[in-house]
């Protein structure tokens, strides 16, 4: 069976035969406007000049009324997928004599249109339909042969339909004139089906096509979830089936029906060598022994079958060995042993279709015995609703007064919207019965009274109302049953994509399990379950740990003893990459737990084959009391925890008893609240501010604000400011229309002060960072605050494996949130080195952090000091591998320490993996190296780092390029050499420009800089980037000047052939030919990547042909910049070129070119051709811009301001 291949053919055999049904439907006058009138002529309609069974057609009628044109063609479409897979399967593995499906030899068509006459359905047949099928044949013309083809379908199905009525239907409903045509084409839907069934189909194909046919329909669900579009009843089956590996319900179905009946039944134990996945235990002898005939087996969500299936297998292995019959062994079993309910109509004709055939497999006789069988049906029932049901027999419901039937109409009214989940009042089947016969019999015993009528334009027929009511009280009876065995593997839909009508239902009815279907699955199968009976799951991980499934855990932990759990985590199911769906199966006994249960941790396999491998592996296995699990806060199901951890969790104070962790302001729109600090004025900036009041007083608009962010330990990630001005005025009176308050600023008291934060998403490890004094913080940017004398300490602890391996007991899915965090135990580590070694670690960590141009508290760049750049560079990378390896030491160092004072050498050790320190994340590379070779070493640090197999590689290319990005400030005026962190940073600063000094003031005359220097900044703070040296400020020539300043003229070659080098010199070109492509082509690029795409440097282009670019300083903005653009450089550009463009021109008209320069010169004067064209446009659209002195407020964010000067700037 090849899954890949079976995909492609159930997806496109699904857009195939919906597009069929739509043909047909139109061919009957339906489409999604509505029906044409068909003309009755007796026992047919005609429409557009062809006749129908009117039986038929008014089935179509009532089916298109009831769920609508999408839908019928959704229904119709899979109800004859289902059948033709039937077919095929059926004969592919010989258990019909009839080839519907496949063919003889050469010949396309199946064999059936030759030999029909053969086979008993035929002779079945009344004489003028064998006559007519006998001329359809002898006509034998593609529209004979195919008409021939659908009758004979449609006789098979109604010979079938008397065992499996559940896929094949009587004659008389819609899908008979709804079957697809062209099926005896090449290459058709009937081709494709023979290659993927194959000779010899296996059972679980059908669970697979199941799955395959809904992936696309499942993407479209997930599509509209992701733009809060709620989860129709109609789309529940596509968004939340999924085929449960084999193996694991082989696990299921053993260790809960397999124990049951080795306690109760009086089977061999000897059955159990072939249960693979059993897990031995302790026999507990049931008190009451249960015949094999009474277990009753429940799948309250059977999709396609696949447990049921295997429930069938260890059944009729248990029958056998008690010594029943094959027939009888059969016969008990899908009349006695197996149930199960669905709401997906396609999924339970599956589910019954596999039982059959399952059944088939091992009794060959089963189809001709099943015919002699009076009343046989499945217990597997496809949910249905009594929505349908005509006024009319409601009526004479309530009429005769038969109440409780009554009751279960009023039930089951939208009953697909619940599924399984639905808590109805027991009603006694007898009376249920006796009130059901009271109703046909008021039929019945009105001779006058048509069973067949009109109402509401629509065609009722009470026979199939009475069908209907009849599968209510069924469907009834089995919801309000109790069984021995309930094995499921519910839905997965969190409440975000519940319908209204669900969503009301489940928060009524299921309060401890409300935020997940899987969830409240749980709590409805522990109601299926009999006392002292078992229930077997696989559902998501999360009621293991999360606090909205507390009380449930509670619940499963005091009232059910948990046998054994198979805790699989991510990639359990091999179409399901990546970290989001993380599973557990599990079997627990409804009694009270005394015994210790079994727990197999695969979670640390990252693909399905292997955790099926390593489940045999006894190194994987636990054992576990339930009420252990209590001894953590939460109960989270952490079997694997020792029992030192415990005694920590029971001993230790937790950080919520020591200190508060809070969550910060939600601002309901960022874009509008926030911004990245270098968007705004450097002077509306409130910094290092201890309070509330103060920062009022500061009359500032903008705060340091904690928004989370990356994977980074100790310090850092401080790039958000927020409009708190005038204490936030502007947030907290943010409403909307409704005037409903949108923002949310909470716990305010805390804003300002230091505290210990952490990033919310965990994939790497845990980060805690130390903030100082002067923030707000974020909902996302969630923070814990302790006494200070605390705090460093604290910070050391939290950045500790075992705390990470703690809040993963607490919390084992990607996030922390504060609700796990004042869980922790509180550790105090009374070591002065420790605490010396955190503000070791925050120092190194600040250092690193303000060493790049995107921190606040960034000085200069440390790459301006030395002889030559290659030595900065060499001095670089020397200090920090020293910084990186001591950062190392002392994580590890503190590890050490931890597990000392602890006594956790069992627990933990202290090892930090290299890719766990936080710093220099964009500057270097870990690699991993072979160090078996002795060697000499230039420092302690890289003997260490070698000694441990490891090399820390510096990037140079990204270390220049930051090189680069600092010379262009200082070009700009943004810093200077000769003065450390920002000079010019506010719109309002006024540049003077003397001999070797320059002088910033404010609007007021005010000095706010004065920086003595022999390199000055740009005038405007414009810089052209063009392919030549056009412009005295060409941007090449100012980094030359800024080189020569920085190290001497003397090293200015050297220091550019450093530079290209590190840009990537393959072709050894000129060194400034390199770095002016690096302008042109990749410079604003970086930029826009260093600034999270709000560029403090502004680049106007003029397109893809780069013919113009110009930079400016976003800081230095005026209403007369693009002006000044456009006439200083850009119309001098442009005359240059087409002047250029005149001069090469010329050279045509010389009598001694050669054929060969002339090529070239067409060839320049094309290419010049193209830039002018590009450059004329361009021009166009800077005029445009520039006659509108278009302002700038800085407070309005990049994002904003960037829109207003439009196509004139390269896009973002």
């Amino acid at each position: 069976m090849n899954k890949s291949s079976l995909k492609i053919f159930a997806i496109e055999a699904r857009k195939d035969l919906m597009k069929k049904m739509r043909t047909r439907l139109e061919i009957l006058g339906i489409t999604e406007n509505g029906i044409e009138k068909a003309k009755v002529i007796g026992k047919e309609v005609e429409v557009k000049g062809t006749l129908y069974p009117k039986e038929s057609y008014d089935s179509l009628i009532r089916k298109y009324k009831q769920v609508g044109y999408e839908e019928l063609i959704e229904e119709s479409a899979y109800t004859w997928f289902n059948r033709l897979t039937a077919l095929a399967f059926m004969e592919a593995n010989g258990y019909i004599e009839e080839k519907m499906i496949f063919n003889n030899g050469v010949k396309n068509e199946p064999a059936i249109i030759d030999n029909y006459y053969e086979f008993e359905f035929f002779k079945n047949l009344d004489s003028d339909l064998q006559k007519e099928l006998h001329n359809l044949r002898d006509e034998n013309t593609p529209n004979s042969i195919e008409k021939l083809y659908s009758i004979l379908m449609e006789e098979k199905c109604e010979d079938l339909s008397n065992i499996m009525p559940f896929m094949f239907k009587k004659k008389g409903t819609y899908s008979d004139i709804l079957f697809p045509t062209g099926l005896l084409m090449e290459n058709s839907l009937l081709l494709r089906l023979r290659e993927e069934i194959g000779a010899e189909a296996p059972i679980e194909l059908i669970g697979w096509l199941y799955q395959f046919y809904n992936s696309e329909k499942k993407d479209e669900v997930f599509e509209g979830l992701k733009k809060n579009k709620k989860i129709t009843k109609e789309n529940i089956p596509a968004a939340t089936q999924l085929f449960t590996p084999d193996w694991i319900v082989k696990y299921m179905v053993e260790n809960s029906l397999g124990k049951l009946a080795l306690e109760s039944t009086g089977i061999n134990d000897n059955l159990i060598d072939n249960w693979k996945y059993y897990i031995d235990s302790e026999k507990e002898e049931n008190s009451e022994k249960i015949k094999i005939e009474d277990i009753k087996i429940l799948d309250p969500a059977m999709g396609s079958g696949h447990i049921l299936v295997y429930a069938f297998d260890l059944l009729f292995e248990m029958y056998e060995n008690l010594g029943w019959s094959t027939k009888e062994s059969i016969l008990s079993i899908l009349k006695n042993n197996l149930y199960g309910l669905e709401i997906d109509e396609r999924a339970g004709q599956l589910a019954s279709f596999a039982l059959m055939m399952k059944a088939r497999e091992k009794f060959s006789r089963l189809f001709s015995v099943l015919k002699r069988e009076e009343d046989f049906k499945l217990n597997t029932l496809i949910i249905e609703e009594s929505n349908s049901l005509s006024e009319r027999i409601k009526n004479r419901i309530k009429t005769n007064n038969l109440n409780n039937l009554n009751k279960i109409i009023e039930d089951f009214e939208d009953a697909k919207e619940y599924g399984s989940i639905l808590k109805l009042e027991s009603i006694d089947k007898e009376i249920l019965e006796r009130e059901f016969n009271l109703l046909k019999e008021s039929f019945n015993n009105n001779e006058q009274e048509t069973l067949i009528f009109n109402e509401d334009e629509m065609i009722i027929d009470i026979n199939e109302e009475l069908e209907l009511i009849e599968s209510l009280i069924k469907q009834h009876i089995t919801l309000t049953n109790q069984y021995e065995t309930v094995v499921t593997n519910p839905p997965y839909m969190g409440g975000k994509g519940f319908s209204p009508k669900l969503k009301t239902y489940v928060e009524k009815n299921y309060k401890d399990s409300k935020s997940d279907l899987f969830a409240v699955f749980i709590e409805r199968c522990n109601e299926f379950t009999k006392k002292d009976c078992y229930t077997s799951m696989i559902t998501m991980q999360s009621w293991m740990f999360l606090s909205s499934f507390e009380t449930l855990r509670k619940n499963i932990i005091e009232k059910t003893e948990i046998k054994s759990l198979n805790h699989l985590g991510t990639r359990a199911f091999s179409e399901i990459g990546g970290e989001v769906v993380s599973t557990v199966a599990w079997i627990s006994k409804k009694i009270s737990p005394k015994n210790e249960g079994t727990y197999i941790r695969l979670v640390d396999y990252n693909n399905a084959e292997l955790k099926e491998e390593e489940f045999s592996n006894k190194n994987n296995y636990f054992q576990a009391k339930q009420k252990d699990f209590e001894k953590i806060p939460g109960s989270p199901i952490a079997y694997w925890v020792s029992d030192k951890v415990r005694d920590i969790f029971e001993k230790n104070q937790k950080l919520g008893e020591v200190g508060e962790a809070k969550q910060g302001l939600a601002t309901a729109d960022n874009n509008r609240f926030l911004r990245l600090w270098n968007e705004v004025n450097y002077n509306k900036i409130g910094y290092n501010i201890s309070n509330s009041q103060e920062a009022l007083e500061s009359k500032k608009k903008w705060f340091p604000y904690n928004k989370g962010g990356e994977f980074r330990k100790w310090y850092g990630n401080q790039e958000y400011l927020v409009n708190w001005e005038n204490d936030g005025y502007e947030i907290k009176n943010f409403y909307d229309e409704k005037g409903k308050l949108r923002s949310r600023p909470q716990n305010t008291e805390y804003y300002f002060k230091e505290s210990i934060s952490w990033t919310d998403i965990t994939s790497s490890g845990n980060s805690f960072r130390y903030y100082p004094k002067g923030f707000l913080y974020d909902v996302t940017g969630m923070s814990y605050f302790i006494n200070e004398s605390k705090q460093k300490n604290l910070l050391g602890v939290l950045n500790n494996k075992l705390i990470y391996t703690i809040t993963k007991i607490l919390n084992p899915t990607l996030h922390l949130q504060i609700g796990d965090l004042v869980k922790v135990p509180y550790f105090i580590i009374k070591n002065e080195k420790f605490n010396n070694l955190v503000q070791e670690n925050i120092n190194i960590s600040k250092e690193e952090w303000d060493s790049r141009e995107t921190s606040w508290d960034f000085e200069k760049l440390s790459l301006i000091d030395g002889k030559d750049l290659k030595t900065a560079y060499e001095n670089y990378c020397s200090h920090w591998r020293d910084n990186f390896v001591q950062l190392h030491k002392n994580e590890e160092e503190l590890n050490r320490l931890f597990i000392e004072i602890y006594d956790l050498q069992d627990e933990m050790d202290e090892k930090v993996a290299f890719e766990d320190i936080t710093i220099l994340k964009k500057e270097t590379t870990i690699i991993q190296i072979d160090n078996s070779i002795p060697k000499e070493f230039l420092s302690e640090s890289e003997k260490y780092l070698y000694d441990r197999g490891v090399s820390l590689e510096f990037n140079k290319d990204e270390l220049v390029k930051q090189f680069l990005s600092y010379a262009v400030g200082c070009i700009m005026g943004r810093y200077s050499v000769n003065k450390t962190g920002l000079i010019i940073a506010n719109s309002d600063d006024i540049l003077e420009l003397l001999e070797n000094k320059f002088i910033v003031k404010g609007t007021d005359g005010e000095i706010r800089q004065e920086v003595e220097s022999k390199f000055l900044p740009d005038e405007f703070g414009i810089i052209p980037i063009t392919d030549e040296k056009d412009f005295s400020n060409d941007i090449v020539e100012k980094l030359k000047e800024f080189i020569k300043l920085v190290y001497g003229e003397e090293n200015l070659k050297g220091n550019l052939n450093f530079i290209a080098e590190a840009l990537g010199n393959k072709d050894n070109k000129p060194a400034e030919d390199i770095i002016r492509t690096y302008f042109i082509k990749d410079f604003y690029k970086d930029h826009l990547q260093r600034y999270q795409k709000r560029p403090i440097y502004w680049l106007m282009n003029s397109g893809k042909k780069n013919a113009f670019s110009c930079l400016f300083y976003m800081h230095r903005y005026e209403s007369l910049t693009v002006a000044r653009v456009r006439a200083d450089y850009l119309i001098p550009y442009q005359e240059m070129l087409e002047n250029k463009r005149k001069f090469i021109e010329r050279q045509l008209s010389d009598d001694d070119i050669s054929a060969k320069e002339k090529k070239n010169i067409e060839k320049q004067l094309k290419e010049l051709d193209i830039l002018l064209k590009e450059l004329r446009e361009y021009a166009n659209e800077v005029k445009h811009i520039a006659e509108q002195k278009i302002p700038l407020d800085l407070d309005d964010g990049v994002n904003v301001n960037y829109e207003k000067l439009g196509a004139i700037l390269k896009k973002r």
